[in-house]
This record gives structure tokens, sequence and C-alpha cells, in this order.
């Protein structure tokens, strides 16, 4: 019988020495911060692309008011697009993204998933989710 702990301590060590060897072999971090802000812009093209192509007003930041107001479903469309190719041009154009790559990937998708936690905190009291804390304390 093998024991987690032990083993999520390995892969732990083994991808920490996979950063230790790729930065002192001069892969620089902020390839890993490409990775992480491309995350970032990929997660937030999804709910745009969506809601445009659905021909539904969602908000953008040229909403009037910002972050409260909503867009057009055409202005989602287009900026649910820039967000993609920025995305794509972090992730995969900058250094040697590779797809294999727990490290990589896990970057990635860590600036995905903060991005998606964060606007879900940001818009949920605005469109009947989750209260923000400070609303709960009224």
């Amino acid at each position: 019988m093998w024991e987690v702990p032990s083993i999520v301590g390995r892969v732990l060590s083994m991808y920490a020495c996979d950063l230790y060897f790729k930065l002192m072999r001069g892969f620089s971090v902020l390839y890993y911060l490409a990775y992480f802000f491309g995350g970032a812009f990929l997660a937030n093209g999804i709910p745009h692309l969506a809601n445009g192509m659905s021909g539904r007003a969602f908000p953008t930041p040229f909403a009037t008011p910002r972050g409260q107001g909503e867009s057009s479903a055409s202005l989602n469309v287009l900026w649910g697009a820039f967000n993609l190719v920025m995305g794509y041009g972090l992730v995969f154009q900058i250094g040697d993204f590779n797809v294999l790559s727990a490290l990589h990937m896990g970057i990635a998708g860590l600036g995905g998933l903060l991005l998606a936690l964060f606007l879900a905190r940001r818009f949920g009291p605005l469109y009947g989710g989750a209260k923000s804390p400070s609303q709960e304390q009224r």
C-alpha cells in the first residue's frame, strides 16, 4: 500500500527540481508570468464569447458605468476574441509552452482559476449570485 503524502511530496519535489533546473538554464520567470496571465485572458474570453454569441448583453470594460453596465452582444464577441488572441499569444507564442507539462498547464490554469474566482465574487451580487462580504454584514 502506498502513502499519499510521500507520493505527493515526491511529485512536488520533482516539479521543484524541474523549475530549479529551468531557471538555472536561463528559462526566465517571465515566461511563467506570461503563462499565468495568458490563462487569465483565455478564461476571461469564454464568458464574453458565450454571451455575445447567444445575443445577450454582458459587462465589458467599455460599459457605462464601468463594471456594472452591460455592453452589446457584438462588442462582447469582439472583446472575447481579443481576450482569446491575447491569451493565445501569451501562452503559446512566448517561451516553449508544453501542453504535456504539468507545471506549464498548472501555471496557466492557476491564472484562469484565480481570475474566475475574482470575477465570480465581483459580479455575483450584480446577477443574483453570492453576496459580497460587505453586503453580508448589512
